[in-house]
């Protein structure tokens, strides 16, 4: 209070305002001087402090914000549909129809990033017991039991603005493609891959190496097995392959968008996986005589290419082709004996294989509608015949799909397709072609 006084006095006193005895204000501050100079240190003092703890709030705040940004934004999604699938080899027969038993599957997962580049993804899916490429599970067995595999599971970084992926797990195949023709899409497959690049979403390139290890092992009827990795052999049955891509993205919502890739995949020990598998598809790739290894290696160079028309409109159109070349064809090391010179031959002549096909229209929003053709021509060793599309069976396979869809809600849709497929070489006339009619009614959450 005395303070207070002593500045009211001086600014009166500057004002040159009367009634102010300026003897009696010396004598005041003198005599309060000591106490003056205290408090004016307190105050100093308690302003160093103020700023301090304004300090140690503001650190605390980064620290809190550094926090936050270093935990990632995690998004949980999943799908369940429910299929129907008929086949028979007379449409007109209605007794001959096989496998009319209703299928389901259900996906979760969950996928996060964070600001420093840091990503994650792990997903659940229900699986056909020991089929690597069917994730579907048969309903109408009371004793059966749900398969569950861990379809995905990996780690990555992106430390250049997004410009770099390095990524190790069990991921979904990163390489730009149109169909299932090399790569079925209900396979993921174990190791990393690293993809660089350049430029924004629409108009961008790509460049990837990969490298995945697969071991599928043979069942052991005693041991109840579930999932598609199944297996009781030991490490020593590995296989795996090498795969490099190139892939570009050009183009814009409002007028064409076009996706090229280039791909290279290359098998190791594929020998590995002869008769490992629990259910390999009906037709395989060639094998030698003695059963015990494949006739070709697989070096596949794998070209794809889709052009969107107006991808933004309500109808778009759609078209879209891959096509792959085993340059390893008949080039085994273990075919070398005459007994295996047919297949060598066969093989060589049995490389090429491609899926190529039109659509109009999108399945993005309620009352959107699509509907499909697709043509496929996959020689015997032109792929490996159990990591392909499920649908075709195998290699060695011509085949006509007509498919077409509804968005009945803004989540659900409504499926169905019509395949006609047979051999592509070596057909003889107790040879049917099979009829496959899928239906399916999906929803997203």
């Amino acid at each position: 209070m005395i303070s207070k006084l002593i500045d009211k006095f001086d600014e009166i006193a500057a004002k040159g305002g009367k009634g102010v005895n300026k003897g009696t204000l010396d004598k005041l501050k003198k005599e309060f001087e000591n106490e003056l100079e205290d408090l004016q240190s307190e105050v100093k003092k308690l302003s160093k402090d103020q700023q301090d703890l304004q300090k140690d709030l503001d650190d605390t705040k980064d620290e809190i914000d550094m926090l936050k940004d270093m935990l990632p934004k995690v998004k949980l999604s999943g799908d369940v549909t429910a299929r129907y699938q008929m086949k028979t080899t007379n449409l007109g027969d209605i007794p001959s129809y096989s496998a009319a038993t209703p299928m389901v599957r259900l996906r979760l997962g969950a996928w996060g990033e964070n600001k420093y580049g840091f990503t994650f993804g792990t997903r659940f899916t229900t699986s056909l017991p020991n089929d690597v490429t069917n994730q579907f599970t048969q309903l109408g067995n009371l004793n059966s039991k749900f398969g569950v595999n861990l379809d995905m599971l990996y780690v990555g970084i992106r430390p250049w603005d997004e410009g770099l992926d390095l990524t190790v797990g069990r991921y979904a195949n990163p390489f730009m493609r149109a169909t299932e023709l090399v790569w079925d899409e209900d396979l993921s497959f174990d190791g990393t891959y690293l993809k660089l690049r350049f430029g924004d979403p629409d108009n961008n390139i790509s460049v990837l190496g990969a490298y995945s290890l697969f071991s599928l092992g043979q069942l052991d009827p005693a041991v109840p097995q579930s999932g598609k990795h199944s297996f009781t052999d030991d490490a020593n049955g590995a296989a795996g392959m090498f795969s490099a891509g190139i892939s570009g993205s050009f183009g814009g919502e409002d007028s064409v968008m076009v996706k090229v890739g280039l791909n290279y995949n290359q098998f190791t020990n594929p020998n590995n996986l002869v008769g490992k598998t629990v259910s390999f598809n009906p037709r395989t790739n060639l094998l030698t005589a003695d059963k015990k290894h494949y006739v070709s290696r697989f070096q596949l160079v794998n070209p794809s290419v889709m052009v969107s028309l107006f991808p933004g409109a309500y109808l778009p159109v759609n078209i879209y082709g891959d096509l792959s070349y085993n340059l390893g064809a008949g080039n085994n090391a273990a075919a070398t004996g005459t007994a295996d010179s047919a297949a060598v031959t066969q093989a060589k002549s049995q490389n090429l294989g491609f899926a190529a096909g039109v659509s109009l229209g999108k399945l993005a929003e309620a009352g959107n509608f699509m509907i499909g053709y697709t043509y496929k021509m996959v020689g015997t060793d032109s792929v490996f015949s159990a990591f392909n599309e499920d649908q075709l069976g195998g290699t060695n396979v011509l085949a006509h799909e007509l498919k077409a869809g509804v968005q009945i809600g803004p989540k659900t849709s409504l499926y169905a397709s019509g395949q006609l497929a047979g051999k592509l070489a070596g057909k003889t006339s107790t040879d049917k072609d099979l009829y496959t009619v899928r239906f399916s009614l999906g929803h997203k959450f």
